[in-house]
């Protein structure tokens, strides 16, 4: 048996893991990759 809080917890720390890497990289294109291209954070995301 397969307990259903443990599934839980590691769909909780996959959605973390997959959020902060997100956010990663959207401060990275908008802080190092072209910053004079973004007058307005969050315009341009990709």
């Amino acid at each position: 048996m397969v307990n259903p809080f443990k599934i839980f917890v590691l769909i909780g720390v996959v959605l973390a893991i997959a959020l902060a890497v997100g956010f990663v990289i959207v401060v990275f294109f908008q802080t190092g990759a072209q910053p004079q291209s973004l007058p307005v954070p969050g315009t341009r995301l990709l």
